[in-house]
């Protein structure tokens, strides 16, 4: 995924649903596995339920 973090279309890409991600657009490719994209996803939202 870091290979594709500076190719998304807008620098504070979350690469959840923006336009232009160069990560999900990696993801649809197979160029990065789903899981591993899955993964992070879950990261995200296990911070964003720990938000203080």
């Amino acid at each position: 995924m870091r290979d594709r973090l500076n190719n998304c279309r807008y620098n504070n890409c979350m690469h959840i649903n923006e336009p232009g991600c160069a990560v999900k657009q990696a993801v649809i490719d197979k160029e990065i596995h789903e899981d591993r994209y899955v993964s992070y996803v879950n990261i995200l939202e296990s911070m964003e339920a720990k938000s203080y």
